[in-house]
C-alpha cells in the first residue's frame, strides 16, 4: 500500500525548514509522496490574523513546483469550518476509498500538544504521525508522552525512530537535521525591515513582494 505524507500548517508563509521536513520525511519514513495542506481556518489561530487562503496556496504552490514527490491540496479552501485534522484525514482517506495509507507530519512542539486537538485518540488510531523534532525542543518530552500511551520503540534507522502500540497505530519520530525558521519570525522580519529573503524559496518572496503581504500597514 502506497503511504503518502500529509504536511499541514498555516504556511503563512511556507519557508525553507518546512521543504526540510517533506525532505527529510521522503529519505527517512518511507513515505512515497508529501500533500501539503494550508488550513483555511486553523483552529489554534482563530483570533489571530491570518493571510487569506488564496495567498497561503499560492505561496506553497509556487515553493514546491519544483518537487515531483510533493503536491498541494485545497481541500480546507472548501470548508467555512474550522481545519480539524481529523476530518481532513478523514475526507482524504473516503476520497482514496482506503487504498492508501496517510501519515500525518507535525513539529515536535505541536505533538505536545495533542490532547487539545480534536478527536485526537481516534486521530492516532487513523492515521500514522510523522513528529519532526525541531531545532530547541529536546525529543525526550516526546518520547515521555509516547511512552506514556503506550508505544513501544521498534528496531529502525538513527534519522527516524518507529514506534507502535497495540492497537496498531503507528509513530515515527523524525530527528533529521532541520533549521529553525519561524514563519512569526519571517513576519516580523519583513515589517520591521529586517532580512528575511534568504528564509523563503525565491518564488515564495516574489509572491510576498507582488501582493505586499505581512507590511505593517497590511497586518
Amino acid at each position: 500500500m502506497v503511504t503518502i505524507g500529509v504536511l499541514g500548517g498555516t504556511f503563512d508563509p511556507i519557508h525553507k525548514a518546512h521543504l526540510q521536513v517533506a525532505t527529510a520525511v521522503l529519505t527517512h519514513c518511507s513515505v512515497e509522496r508529501i500533500i501539503f495542506v494550508p488550513a483555511a481556518v486553523p483552529p489554534h489561530k482563530t483570533r489571530a490574523v491570518v493571510s487569506p487562503i488564496e495567498r497561503r496556496l499560492e505561496m506553497v504552490r509556487v515553493a514546491v513546483a519544483g518537487f515531483s514527490a510533493f503536491a498541494v491540496s485545497d481541500i480546507e479552501k472548501r470548508n467555512d469550518r474550522p481545519s480539524y485534522t481529523y476530518n481532513t484525514l478523514t475526507s482524504l482517506i473516503e476520497q482514496t476509498s482506503g487504498t492508501v495509507r496517510f501519515s500525518f507530519i507535525v513539529g515536535s512542539d505541536m505533538f505536545l500538544e495533542i490532547e487539545t486537538w480534536y478527536r485526537w485518540r481516534d486521530l492516532l488510531r487513523s492515521a500514522g504521525f510523522i513528529v519532526a523534532v525541531r531545532a530547541g525542543y529536546p525529543s525526550h518530552d516526546v518520547v515521555a508522552l509516547l511512552d506514556h500511551y503506550g508505544y513501544v520503540r521498534e528496531p529502525s534507522g538513527t534519522a527516524s525512530v518507529r514506534y507502535r502500540r497495540y492497537d496498531g497505530s503507528e509513530i515515527h519520530l523524525l530527528t533529521a537535521p532541520i533549521d529553525a525558521i519561524s514563519a512569526t519570525d519571517i513576519r516580523e522580519r519583513i515589517r520591521s525591515g529586517a532580512p528575511w529573503r534568504h528564509l523563503v524559496p525565491p518564488g515564495v518572496a516574489a509572491v510576498i513582494d507582488r501582493h505586499h503581504l505581512y507590511q505593517a500597514t497590511d497586518q
